[in-house]
Formats: C-alpha cells, sequence, structure tokens
C-alpha cells in the first residue's frame, strides 16, 4: 500500500521546485470511484489515538476505510475495514510516539459488495507539517541571528536613549551601530523566519 501511495504522491501531489520539492497532502489521491464520499470529516486526538468522524448518511453498508500517513516515519496505518458508514466514527489506537509525530489523514468508503468504492478524501493534518531539512536550517539559523540582533539592538537602543536619541561619536558605537544594521539587514532577507 505504501509503495502505491508513493507512485501517487508523485503524479498528483508535489509542490515547489526541485531541490526542495515536497508533498501537497491534501492532493494525494488514493482512491478514485463512483461511491458517494462523506460530508463533515473530522480528526481528532485523543489519549491513546485519534477518533475518524463523519456524516453517516448514505448506503449504511458501506465500509470504511481510513489511512493514516506518517511522513517522519514514511510509514503508514491502513485500516481496511474500520467499520460501517452509519456508524458515524471510528477509533484508530496509535501508540504514544506516532501520536506525537505530524499525522496526514484519509478516508474514503466502498460498497458491501466490495465492487464499488468512493474518491478518497483529505481529512487533514494533525501535530503540523513536516519540515525539510533545508526549512530547519533555515528556521536554526533565522532564530541564531534574531538572538544576535536582539542582544545587538538592546545595547543600541540603551546607548541611543542614554545620548537623547543622538549618536554617540565614539568608534565603540559606531562599530555597534554598523552591527545593528548589518543584523537588520541580514533578518529582513533571510527566507525563512519562524511561523
Amino acid at each position: 500500500m505504501l509503495t502505491s501511495l508513493l507512485l501517487i504522491l508523485k503524479k498528483h501531489a508535489l509542490k515547489r521546485e526541485y531541490p526542495n520539492i515536497s508533498v501537497d497532502y491534501s492532493k494525494v489521491i488514493l482512491s478514485n470511484g463512483n461511491l458517494p464520499a462523506a460530508d463533515d470529516l473530522k480528526i481528532e486526538k485523543q489519549e491513546k489515538g485519534v477518533l475518524v468522524s463523519w456524516d453517516p448518511n448514505g448506503k449504511y453498508n458501506d465500509t470504511v476505510m481510513i489511512l493514516l500517513y506518517h511522513p517522519l516515519r514514511k510509514q503508514a496505518t491502513p485500516v481496511i475495514n474500520a467499520c460501517r458508514r452509519d456508524a458515524g466514527a471510528y477509533f484508530v489506537g496509535l501508540n504514544e510516539q506516532l501520536l506525537d509525530e505530524p499525522i496526514e489523514a484519509y478516508i474514503c468508503f466502498k460498497s458491501a459488495n466490495g465492487k464499488a468504492i468512493s474518491d478518497s478524501v483529505y481529512i487533514g493534518n494533525l501535530n503540523g507539517e513536516v519540515e525539510s531539512k533545508k526549512e530547519q536550517e533555515q528556521k536554526e539559523k533565522y532564530a541564531l541571528v534574531k538572538q544576535q540582533f536582539d542582544a545587538i539592538k538592546a545595547d543600541y537602543l540603551k546607548q541611543m536613549a542614554d545620548n537623547s536619541g543622538n549618536p554617540v561619536n565614539t568608534k565603540a558605537f559606531r562599530n555597534l551601530e554598523k552591527e545593528y544594521e548589518v543584523l537588520k539587514n541580514k533578518l529582513e532577507h533571510l527566507p525563512v523566519k519562524p511561523g
């Protein structure tokens, strides 16, 4: 199932350009069919797993299929015959590690006789999206530069305030002012800022 998921990802759900390609999980297609999907889809994190719920209207004997994808591990938790559609909800038990990592959730329905299936529907994400190594590095760099800037800014503004807003005419202050301007400019032009 994971191999077919990865093939589908390549075809429909890639975003950005090389070398920063990533997956737009909301565009992943796991199944196509004419059976009606469900409305009012929700996923809720609970103590021992996740609760997936939906509007139970429709053919009561359709079978619910759920897929939870764990991007950090590149593995899935499939539930092929979760329950009947009229149940309206299904609890998927997960260990604590998986429960705290990013989860991408999908649902689809198949007829009782197995001859018809619905389009898969993306339910949503739990615990935030996975960042690429480059994004993580950029955020770390931004945090470091911001920390340096905040320290210099505090010293710079204090010296300006102590001198009634007029620049202090010393070599040390000119160096401080230059460092303040350089770090300020660097912060404004870094590509990733923490959300």
